[in-house]
């Protein structure tokens, strides 16, 4: 289940507030189930985020640069979703499908990637300080230039 600490309107039904962000225009175009990922805004995506669901299907979107520390991303399909410069400090990965990712320059300190399929995705210039990457697939995946210091690898040892 994805989760922030985002104020609820309750003139949405309790949904998050993202900025100023908050009419029920966009709530509608989100709670239509025909609604293409390839249609939706940044700011659709980040409202997506903040209202939680278990699995969330991203496959693709374009999520650089944003702050999404300690959010849940357990489970989600990440599959070339571009999260170049995004921190992702503290936030759950496990069981993730980053397949082809962009992830250069992100902040990913003491992020949970275990059992995360990381398949060709590109990490270069990566902070991974402290990261669990126990039993996560690392085949093809890019780590020139990573910070790895502290994190736990596929293998069970720690990065010194």
């Amino acid at each position: 289940m994805l989760t922030a600490n985002y104020p609820l309107n309750p003139a949405l039904g309790g949904m998050p507030v993202v900025g100023n962000w908050s009419s029920a225009q966009h709530y509608n175009k989100l709670s239509t189930r025909r609604t293409p990922m390839a249609e939706l805004t940044r700011k659709d995506v980040i409202l997506i985020l903040g209202m939680g669901g278990a699995n969330p299907r991203l496959a693709g979107v374009d999520l650089s640069e944003l702050d999404l520390q300690y959010f849940d991303f357990h489970g989600a399909n990440l599959t070339k979703a571009n999260l170049s410069q995004a921190d992702l400090s503290h936030a759950n990965l496990s069981r993730a499908n980053l397949r082809e990712a962009d992830l250069r320059w992100a902040k990913l300190s003491h992020a949970n990637l275990n059992e995360a399929d990381l398949s060709g995705a590109d990490f270069s210039g990566a902070d991974l300080n402290g990261a669990d990457l126990s039993q996560a697939i690392l085949e093809r995946t890019d780590l020139g230039r990573t910070i790895l210091k502290g994190a736990i690898m596929p293998d069970g040892t720690q990065h010194v």
